[in-house]
């Protein structure tokens, strides 16, 4: 797999790139060499499989020194808080272990993951489920120089990813790991969605 590092993903890239340049130009006498198109489908599978490893080019430091130290307030029932610090401390920012002293309070409520059905065959089975994975979150960023507080009737939003995904009895263990893999990614995606809007907040 790709996600295993950057180290990894530069010997795959230079292995493929290296064997695709013995092959992957043509020459053209007016124009000299020029990529051919299993070239250009290479450099695209490796972009795609960057953004999908979660791979993305961090902002400068001073960006990460302008929002400070990032406190994520949640209770035990809140497990997508766990997830959320790992991505802020992946992204090269700083998570607070002290409430009081953080410059950023990020604070997690009522965190749910359910599903409801979207559609049901003629003999009331039921053929379509959607997904859902969501989270109140409160974000508030103190001026520069000072620490956050949280102020007196303060309106959560609500944070919200949604799957569907269609349901076959005959296949139901196989339906069975479909659905926990799309609740994995979907977590995977409401922890990034939350890291970008605590970023938006600077």
């Amino acid at each position: 797999m790709l996600c295993n590092g950057p180290s990894l993903l530069f010997l795959i890239v230079r292995s493929n790139w290296c064997s695709l340049s013995l092959k992957s130009t043509v020459s053209n006498p007016s124009t000299g060499p020029m990529f051919n198109f299993k070239s250009l489908i290479l450099i695209f599978l490796l972009s795609i499989q960057l953004s999908g490893c979660g791979f993305a080019l961090r902002g400068s430091d001073a960006e990460g020194l302008a929002l400070g130290e990032i406190f994520v307030d949640a209770a035990a029932d809140v497990p997508i808080a766990a997830l959320l610090r790992e991505k802020i401390a992946d992204q090269g920012l700083i998570v607070a272990d002290n409430r009081e002293r953080a410059n950023v309070l990020v604070r997690l409520t009522r965190e749910n993951q359910g599903q409801r059905v979207l559609s049901v065959q003629s003999e009331g089975k039921v053929s379509e489920f959607e997904l859902r994975h969501v989270v109140d979150m409160v974000v508030v960023k103190a001026p520069d120089g000072e620490f956050a507080r949280y102020s007196p009737g303060l309106q959560s939003n609500r944070v919200s990813v949604r799957r569907e995904y269609t349901f076959d009895d005959t296949g139901v263990l196989g339906k069975e790991d479909e659905a926990s893999i799309l609740q994995r990614e979907m977590r995977d995606e409401l922890a990034r969605t939350l890291l970008v809007r605590i970023i938006a907040s600077g």
